[in-house]
């Protein structure tokens, strides 16, 4: 790694010194470091690429991003480009949705005991798996 920024202390735990020292394929999880020279082909034969990648940060925390990788000149050799989106919250949410699609799909397959499906109690607020409160909740960008 040519140049990191403060960010990657945020997320990944490792000073900007220590995560230059690193290759990326140390931080991609075992199934993303089995792709990394294909994704290598793939951005220098293109100009650009984007992924999904999953990371590990120093204490182990799984890390989601979508990377934009761009094959560039950089002080007159060719490098890769690369810039993160954290999505860990965009697909924990995404997952959160899947799951309760599927239990519901599951229960009106099932049916209730008296045939018809029961409306959701209006006095219960909304808890998302995890007891997170909704507020929480951020939209996201497509």
């Amino acid at each position: 790694m040519l140049i990191a920024n403060k960010a990657v202390e945020q997320y990944y735990g490792y000073t900007v010194d220590e995560i230059k020292n690193l290759s990326i394929q140390e931080l991609d999880t075992p199934q993303y470091a089995a792709e990394f020279d294909r994704r290598v082909h793939e951005i220098l034969t293109s100009n650009s690429r984007n992924y999904e990648v999953h990371h590990f940060s120093r204490d182990g925390r799984l890390l989601e991003f979508e990377s934009r990788v761009s094959r560039v000149s950089y002080q007159g050799k060719t490098a890769i480009l690369t810039i993160l989106r954290n999505i860990n919250e965009r697909n924990r949410n995404q997952r959160f949705l899947e799951q309760s699609l599927r239990g519901k799909r599951a229960s009106s397959a099932g049916g209730s005991s008296s045939g018809q499906e029961q409306p959701a109690d209006r006095n219960q607020p909304f808890t998302p798996a995890g007891g997170q409160n909704p507020g929480s909740c951020k939209s996201v960008d497509p």
